[in-house]
């Protein structure tokens, strides 16, 4: 049997592929962003056929499931949204994977620390006050939901 080969990372796919079938062939890709980054380059390269620019292609999705596009364009803007999503999702599943846990030492001190989804606890930090705990949030990069929930988890754990 021969081996299937991403056309952009060259290493070889998983069963669970992505399959670019046009008139010539196929192309398999590993995952939404070699698909992504492929079908990118492919649509916007220069002096790029018209024939290749303008030819109707399938995409066979991981599942199984089959779409096709009128020509490399739409598979590009299709196969961008599809991996900025699939990204968003891998994050929120990796939030939901740590859980973040606050408890007040005997000294008054605020220990934060995560548990991931296999049960191993990490401490990440021990503050003296809040108020350190709540400069260090504001700094993170976190969107404010999170920070507010964050900090409401804190105060919680203070006020008990």
């Amino acid at each position: 049997m021969k081996r299937r080969i991403c056309s952009y990372d060259m290493v070889e796919v998983p069963d669970e592929s992505y399959v670019v079938t046009d008139d010539i062939g196929e192309i398999y890709l590993c995952d939404s962003r070699c698909l992504c980054i492929w079908a990118v380059l492919l649509a916007t390269k220069p002096n790029l056929d018209e024939k290749i620019k303008t030819q109707a292609v399938t995409l066979r999705l991981p599942n199984r499931e089959e779409m096709t596009f009128d020509n490399i364009s739409g598979l590009a803007l299709w196969a961008t949204s599809n991996a900025l999503h699939r990204a968003e999702i891998e994050r929120e599943r990796d939030k939901m994977l740590f859980k973040l846990a606050f408890n007040k030492t005997i000294q008054g001190t605020l220990r934060v620390s995560t548990t991931t989804a296999r049960g191993s606890d990490h401490v990440l930090a021990i503050y003296d006050n809040d108020e350190a705990f709540t400069r260090l949030l504001e700094h993170s990069g976190l969107d404010a939901d999170t920070i507010g929930s964050l900090k409401g988890s804190a105060e919680l754990a203070y006020g008990s």
